[in-house]
C-alpha cells in the first residue's frame, strides 16, 4: 500500500509541475494579439482603435474597431488577429483625445497579448 501512495505522490508532483510550466502564446511562434488599454475617464469613452502592421502571414493589414472599452480590463482587444514586428496602434475618441504609438510585437512570448497603454 505504501508503494501505491508513493506512486500517486510522484504522479501528482509530475502533474503539478507540468501544469505550472508557462504556456506558449496562442499565436504560437509567429505573432501576438494586441490589447489597447485605457485608464481613468478614457474608460467611459467610445474609441476607434486602429492597428496597422504585419500579421502572422506576413501580410500588411489594417484592423479597426469602434467600441467602448471593456470595463473588466478597460481595454479593446484584437482578439483572433495577430501581429508581429513594428506595429502602429492609434486610438481616437469622439470626445477629442487622440493617441498613437508604435510598438515592437515579438513573434514569441509567454503571454497571449502585447499590451499598449494609453495615454
Amino acid at each position: 500500500m505504501k508503494t501505491f501512495y508513493r506512486i500517486m505522490i510522484v504522479l501528482l508532483c509530475v502533474v503539478l509541475l507540468v501544469s505550472a510550466m508557462p504556456k506558449p502564446a496562442y499565436a504560437g511562434t509567429n505573432g501576438q494579439q494586441i490589447s489597447a488599454k485605457f485608464k481613468g475617464m478614457d474608460c467611459v469613452q467610445k474609441w476607434t482603435v486602429t492597428v496597422k502592421g504585419y500579421n502572422q502571414s506576413n501580410v500588411y493589414t489594417t484592423w479597426t474597431a469602434t467600441q467602448y472599452p471593456s470595463f473588466l480590463g478597460c481595454e479593446i482587444k484584437t482578439t483572433n488577429k495577430w501581429w508581429k514586428g513594428s506595429v502602429s496602434v492609434s486610438a481616437n475618441s469622439q470626445l477629442g483625445p487622440k493617441y498613437s504609438k508604435t510598438v515592437n510585437v515579438p513573434k514569441v512570448q509567454l503571454s497571449n497579448w502585447v499590451v499598449v497603454k494609453f495615454p
